[in-house]
């Protein structure tokens, strides 16, 4: 909206724009440093929205839990969680779900991994522990096994949903406690675990290795 001295343009430029065949108008270069800010920034914002909105969708949250949002967590647990909810979206501390069958671990776990990606514009990425077996499993036949774990290890946030579910292999629960214990020994923040049973419970089916990290 500033006001612009006209800028003197060469004869030259009407001739080239002639020989080209084209009488396009050129707008000016010039802008003011005020709009300049202003578009920089409204070119930053949306480039971050275009960002958090594209590892939210690659994040791999369940289509059931794809609306979950902090805000429209329910009371109960929000209330439950609202004190931990600003330290791990902000990148302070990991979080440990637990509670009864369909009280709504992954729905805020999912929420809340959102409100991750959204604080700070970094990946995160969701896997059931019974899934996360399965896919484990796949990668041990193929040779895979420790590149995998380095990824699942590696994601700024991660979510591993309904620990203790499932009795897995002796091979898996090793590649589970390396995941696990690669956020102890980096004291790397961004990891929610939800799970229906105790610790000790935890202990005897998987790895009192793995419970004592968590």
């Amino acid at each position: 909206g500033a006001v612009l001295e006209p800028a003197y343009a060469p004869p030259a430029w009407f001739i080239g724009k002639l020989i080209i065949g084209t009488n396009e108008w050129t707008p000016a270069l010039d802008i003011c440093d005020k709009c300049s800010s202003e578009m920089h920034e409204k070119k930053r914002a949306f480039d971050r929205q275009v960002e958090i909105e594209r590892h939210i969708n690659t994040a791999n949250i369940p289509k059931r839990f794809k609306d979950a949002e902090i805000e429209s967590m329910n009371r109960e647990n929000f209330l439950i969680l609202k004190e931990h909810i600003e330290p791990y979206t902000t990148r302070q501390s990991n979080l440990y779900i637990h509670g009864l069958t369909g009280a709504g671990k992954t729905w805020a776990a999912s929420a809340v991994l959102k409100g991750f990606i959204r604080q700070t514009s970094l990946e995160g990425y969701f896997e059931s522990v019974p899934g996360l077996c399965d896919v484990l499993r796949g990668a041990h036949k193929g040779n895979q096994s420790e590149l995998l774990t380095e990824q699942y290890a590696s994601y700024p946030a991660l979510v591993l949903d309904d620990l203790g579910v499932e009795r897995p292999t002796e091979y898996v629960v090793e590649r589970l406690y390396i995941i696990i214990n690669k956020w102890y020994e980096n004291m790397k923040t961004g990891l929610i675990i939800t799970s229906n049973k105790m610790l000790d419970d935890i202990a005897k089916r998987l790895d009192d290795r793995i419970t004592s990290r968590i």
